[in-house]
């Protein structure tokens, strides 16, 4: 479940990227997409094109991306991966001095950002031995609160319930200590002052 999870995230990361690469590098008439500017020539969506390919490689191999790694390929962080391609800038075509709101350019590019933070936004739809087995380690590591639970959910659909996995922890004393406010106890009597009292009475 959670290798089929990582693995596609990494595959929709890696179309992100990958796939807009391979088509700016391809120079055909398909590449030229990613110039949005409707009023402008073939001739500056081309520049517009090939600004993105530059800036794209550029910063690829700046990261050490390049060739970029496919889904079955890369062994690190999803999370590491997906910070690098947020952090790539991709250039456009832009006349200096063109204001915001005459440039026919502003909306071109590969679109990788939106498409990464949408891939890193969803909810994993995890199954309810996951859900159990999660807040089991939260319990025992003492880091499990009844706010971080809320809303996770089951297949289902329904929020997972800690209490029969609370009373499984009560009775596992090996790995889980539970701390209250309420659970201070009354701090216990000296057993060696008790029985120097009773020998001295004894004497007496």
């Amino acid at each position: 479940m959670i290798k089929e999870t990582r693995y596609g995230c990494l595959e929709k990361i890696v179309r992100a990227v990958d796939g807009p690469l391979r088509e700016l590098m391809s120079g055909s008439k398909d590449a030229l997409k990613f110039c949005r500017n409707k009023d402008t020539n073939v001739e500056l969506k081309q520049s517009c094109q090939h600004q993105q390919l530059g800036s794209l490689v550029s910063g690829l191999s700046a990261t050490g991306l390049l060739p970029f790694p496919t889904a079955i390929e890369y062994r690190g962080s999803v999370t590491a991966l997906a910070e690098k391609v947020l952090a790539l800038k991709v250039l456009r075509f832009k006349l200096p001095g063109t204001p915001a709101h005459l440039d026919g350019h502003m909306n071109c590019g590969i679109n990788h950002h939106e498409a990464v933070e949408n891939v890193m936004g969803e909810d994993a739809h995890l199954t309810t031995d996951i859900t159990d087995e999660l807040q089991l380690r939260a319990q025992k590591s003492g880091a499990f609160t009844p706010e971080m639970f809320e809303t996770v959910k089951h297949g289902e659909g329904r929020a997972t319930s800690p209490g029969s996995i609370l009373e499984d922890l009560r009775l596992d004393d090996v790995h889980f200590k539970q701390v209250t406010d309420d659970a201070v106890s009354e701090p216990e009597e000296d057993s060696a002052t008790d029985v120097k009292i009773k020998v001295e009475d004894e004497e007496d």
